[in-house]
């Protein structure tokens, strides 16, 4: 729910990359815990686009939710590694390795802005990949 929309919120907002976010704490409490407890290490799922890049600029901005992880991670989408022919056995090998430059670079740009920094690669659906490697890192 964005909170420009003009209507009184009983609950804060936050500011990301330009855009108001509306907070909704559902448990109350106060707002700084929540926040440091809501996003402790955050997964910055990415398919190397230039969307995603204007949005991992912008993690200084999300300092002020606490969190002070970063898991980057990119899913291989199983379903494009089959052809027409079949599946084609090279195609994680090549793609795997293009990623994982592009990871690496992400990688020491996050670091340079003062967060710790994991990079992972999966082999999955996507929705499904990220879902997993959230559950496996205790990420947000």
């Amino acid at each position: 729910m964005l909170a420009n929309s003009g209507e009184q919120r009983p609950f804060p907002a936050i500011g990301l990359c330009g855009l108001q976010l509306d907070l909704l704490l559902v448990l109350g409490g106060d707002v700084r815990e929540m926040e440091t407890a809501m996003f402790n290490k955050v997964l910055f799922p990415t398919a190397f686009s230039e969307p995603a890049d204007r949005l991992l600029s912008c993690l200084d901005e999300w300092r002020s939710l606490g969190f002070k992880q970063v898991v980057l991670l990119h899913v291989t989408d199983v379903r494009h590694a089959v052809n027409v022919l079949g599946f084609d056995s090279t195609y994680y090998e090549r793609h795997d390795g293009l990623a994982r430059d592009e990871l690496n670079q992400r990688q020491k740009r996050v670091e340079n802005m003062g967060f710790a920094c994991s990079v992972a690669q999966v082999h999955d659906v996507p929705h499904q990949g990220i879902v997993h490697v959230a559950q496996q890192q205790n990420a947000t």
